[in-house]
């Protein structure tokens, strides 16, 4: 579907519908102020959904399902000769559902950090939602790395957030690490041998393994024939993203010792972290991102999210993390040099307080 822009010309239009789009504050405002006023809600597609009468009409919206469209990709293009791939992928059970409703209103503010900053250049996003795959009617939906303002807004007028899960200890994030591990194809990486970001939002542990049944069940067909460890799906993530797994205070696990221990043991410690308000996401996948990408120290970083009201737990927290990532995904190796040879994992017996 065409979603043409106000005033800004048919080259705009022919660009985005090549990927080739820009991102513009102006667009975002328009595309706001367009649903808006067509009376639509924001979350439309949730909206739509939760009128359902029988349980059988809840499904994932067909832009966001992995079963025909079994490949995400970010490419290169005129307008982004250098795209730079990154995804967060929302938990949206229970009360984590809050959490892709605060980074839409602060979508404004996530991109001035990759773009006016310059923390991230020629970003590419792609946003999803994990639920709980042994009973959710929707337990993974998966979008396409977007560089403009109304193609990551599509995102959010297609996403169901269900809301539910099944209090049975875990949620299916693995599943949605199993996709982008093998299932994305992005040039930041595969040209220029350098990492994307993957930023994993939840409060949960992970159900383990990554079943075959249950991929299935959202391709179609599983292309591997016995479960896999989720230690094995993470590595292979890993090789191509930096994967970051942040936990909301405000939310029903957030404080269980679990939770943070299993997602250190599988990522590292610095690569988990934390916020005490959910309104905070944006400020923290920003800053995380320039420093990783070498564009802030340690310090001021903390000092940025010290200023967004970040305590002294979480706060903390951040700081010796920062401290650990400096830099690990700045440019450094020529596009010759083979994707592997930057990978730097975690060390997960560092000490972190929680």
């Amino acid at each position: 579907m065409l979603f043409l822009v106000r005033d800004s010309g048919l080259l705009h239009e022919r660009n985005r519908l090549m990927g080739g789009s820009t991102y513009r504050d102006e667009d975002l405002t328009a595309r706001k102020q367009a649903i808006k006023s067509s009376g639509k809600d924001t979350f439309a597609y949730t909206a739509d959904m939760r009128k359902a009468t029988k349980t059988s009409d809840i499904k994932c919206h067909p832009n966001l399902a992995i079963d025909k469209k079994k490949i995400r990709e970010s490419r290169d293009s005129a307008t982004h000769p250098q795209s730079n791939a990154l995804a967060v992928i929302f938990d949206v059970t229970g009360s984590m559902g809050t959490v892709p409703v605060e980074l839409e209103v602060r979508l404004k503010d996530l991109m001035g950090y990759f773009l006016k900053k310059d923390y991230l250049p020629n970003v590419h996003i792609l946003f999803g939602a994990v639920g709980d795959s042994k009973c959710d009617k929707v337990p993974l939906q998966i979008g396409e790395f977007e560089p403009g303002a109304e193609e990551l807004m599509d995102f959010f007028q297609r996403v169901y957030l269900e809301g539910l899960g099944g209090g049975n200890g875990g949620e299916s994030y693995p599943n949605a690490i199993y996709f982008m591990a093998r299932h994305t194809s992005i040039d930041t990486f595969e040209k220029r041998g350098k990492k994307g970001y993957l930023f994993l939002i939840g409060d949960e542990l992970p159900h383990e393994p990554v079943s075959v049944d249950e991929i299935a069940a959202l391709m179609g067909k599983a292309p591997f024939e016995t479960d896999i460890p989720v230690e094995q799906i993470v590595k292979e993530a890993q090789e191509k993203y930096q994967v970051f797994y942040i936990i909301p205070r405000l939310t029903d696990n957030a404080r269980d010792p679990r939770v943070w221990k299993r997602w250190r043991e599988l990522l590292g410690n610095e690569f988990v972290v934390g916020m005490d308000k959910t309104e905070q996401v944006c400020e923290l996948i920003g800053t995380l991102v320039g420093v990783c990408e070498g564009k802030i120290d340690a310090e001021k970083a903390t000092e940025n999210l010290r200023g967004k009201d970040f305590e002294a737990e979480y706060l903390g927290i951040a700081k010796a993390a920062f401290r650990k990532l400096a830099g690990i995904n700045a440019t450094k190796v020529s596009a010759k040099d083979t994707p592997t040879s930057k990978s730097k994992k975690g060390n997960p017996k560092t000490s972190l307080k929680i």
